[in-house]
């Protein structure tokens, strides 16, 4: 259509990055977990235990991951320094999902996977527009102007940036192998 304006656009960024030659096993071996209580999906979590932006093993993924958030925050016009406020590792065994939820107090956030087969359940985006869509278009075709949901797969080395306000979740790891992400908050210094 000639006269159609496309406003207010939700941005997901995909990109892959080398895992940088880290031993996860290893790693792993030696991060407290826990299981969050303020979550009904019995994930695995190192938010509240272990601080990984000072672990020395996680320093050139945070790095590489923290470049890229960099690039992607100037499609948005930003233009101070991007800084990483928190990160933590989500290990998810068979039967493990995550509800919808935002991340507050961030304006970027990501998804890294350190380790998954593409099969160990996707994550998932809920546009803004959802929640606000009272009286529905009845619809006879899917179109992209349709969608209020859009999944993507966890495959290892896959990196996700999206901004911390858009509500996702993650569906039921339905394999018998367990999916291992990182996932990190950043704010814009002026």
């Amino acid at each position: 259509m000639e006269n159609l304006n496309v406003l207010f656009p939700t941005l997901i960024y995909e990109t892959t990055i080398e895992q940088h030659n880290f031993k996860l096993e290893d790693i792993l071996r030696n991060i407290p977990f826990s299981i969050s209580n303020d979550w009904r999906c019995d994930m695995k979590t190192t938010f509240d235990t272990y601080d990984i932006i000072k672990d020395e093993s996680f320093q050139n993924i945070l790095n590489a991951i923290t470049k890229e958030v960099s690039q992607f925050s100037k499609t948005f016009g930003a233009s101070g320094n991007v800084r990483i406020v928190d990160a933590w590792i989500n290990m998810s065994s068979t039967g493990s999902y995550q509800e919808y939820h935002i991340h507050p107090d961030s304006h970027f956030s990501v998804v890294y996977y350190l380790k998954s087969d593409g099969n160990s359940g996707n994550i998932v985006f809920r546009s803004h527009e959802a929640n606000n869509d009272m009286f529905m278009i009845p619809i006879i075709e899917m179109k992209p102007a349709s969608y209020k949901t859009c999944a993507f797969k966890p495959i290892t080395g896959k990196l996700l940036i999206f901004r911390s306000n858009l509500q996702h979740m993650v569906e039921k790891n339905r394999t018998n192998e367990d999916r291992i992400s990182l996932s990190a908050n950043f704010i814009v210094d002026l």
